[in-house]
């Protein structure tokens, strides 16, 4: 992504408010994670970004997802251990008891909100933790429903600076993925040079194609839940999160979450008429208020669809006219 994209994306998710109430949460239609259950937010140890510049590995996509001339991804666990430092980051979201993943950060609490007025200009320092959160999702078959779910995020966050920071969600490509929450490190440290936390996300492999469509926008929501819901921050991180600026960016399989959690119409496969009005499925999720959508996909693919190009008839009927929101799509 050039500087003048990444300039731009900034500019479209620091720029919205969301139009939602930020506590209005994900959509009915859709919202298959249970709310109530416990986020699970680990005990990570903040790390340096020059950890993040380990070997390039291959992007972590679905065959025939890649989009031309990524290379971007980036493996930054072989070089992380030996540049972390004591202390907790987020930790204890969530309304159910949780387990003991260790102690807060001293002093860092948001009953100690910092005065974010005075904030110098960017770019400042940045630095990225690691955790981990688990909650429960039903997918709406007897046979699959609740499951608990692990996502793995890394978050990338300005240091020693008293911002009020949006918060970004990266959602990585292919089908499933065990390090997706180390890829788009650049993206990372360029949002958190601005002064935003970027919280990149692993998703996990589902079962199969349609559960994953399902899994995914979930996913995003719920990590949502636990990082507002956390009463921790990072070591160094002075600023606190805005919740009513929150932005998606997405690529390929990570494009299709995107325009999920944005409101898009889907496909309902496990229904006679897939397109039935009353069955489509529907995640959005109303603290987002802003998306961007990497090499996305066409009608066709992942339960999206237009009814005008597939028949050739006159129609409105597609699975982005629900999208009401602000969305930059790069092809």
């Amino acid at each position: 992504m050039t500087p003048e994209r990444v300039v731009y994306l900034l500019m479209l998710i620091g720029c919205v408010a969301c139009s939602d109430t930020p506590d209005a949460g994900r959509g009915a239609d859709g919202a298959g994670a249970d709310s109530g259950a416990a986020a699970d937010v680990g005990a990570g140890d903040a790390a340096s970004p020059d950890a993040a510049q380990g070997d390039t590995s291959p992007a972590d996509v679905a065959e025939g997802d890649a989009a031309p001339g990524d290379t971007s991804a980036v493996d930054a666990s072989d070089a992380e251990a030996d540049t972390r430092t004591d202390g907790d980051a987020l930790d204890a979201a969530g309304d159910a008891p949780q387990e003991d993943v260790g102690e807060d950060v001293p002093g860092d609490t948001a009953d100690a909100a910092p005065d974010v007025t005075d904030a110098p200009p960017p770019p400042y320092e940045v630095a990225f933790v690691d955790f981990a959160i688990t909650y429960t999702t039903e997918f709406p078959v007897a046979e699959e429903g609740g499951v608990a779910r692990e996502v793995d995020v890394r978050l990338w966050y300005p240091m020693g600076v008293e911002v009020e920071a949006p918060l970004l969600l990266v959602s990585h490509g292919g089908a499933g993925s065990v390090r997706g929450h180390t890829r788009f490190e650049h993206l990372g440290r360029e949002f958190a040079e601005q002064g935003y936390v970027s919280a990149h996300l692993n998703h996990a492999s589902s079962a199969r194609n349609a559960i994953h469509r399902w899994d995914r926008p979930n996913d995003v929501s719920a990590v949502i839940d636990a990082i507002l819901a956390s009463d921790s921050r990072p070591d160094g991180f002075a600023g606190v999160i805005d919740p009513t600026r929150i932005g998606h960016v997405g690529h390929s399989w990570g494009a299709y979450t995107a325009h999920a959690v944005a409101g898009a119409d889907l496909e309902n496969p496990l229904v006679d008429d897939p397109r039935d009005p009353a069955t489509r499925w529907n995640f959005r999720d109303a603290r987002i208020g802003a998306v961007v959508a990497l090499s996305p996909q066409g009608w066709g693919q992942f339960g999206q669809f237009d009814v005008q190009e597939e028949l050739a008839t006159p129609s409105d009927d597609n699975s982005w006219r629900a999208v009401a929101i602000p969305a930059y799509t790069l092809i």
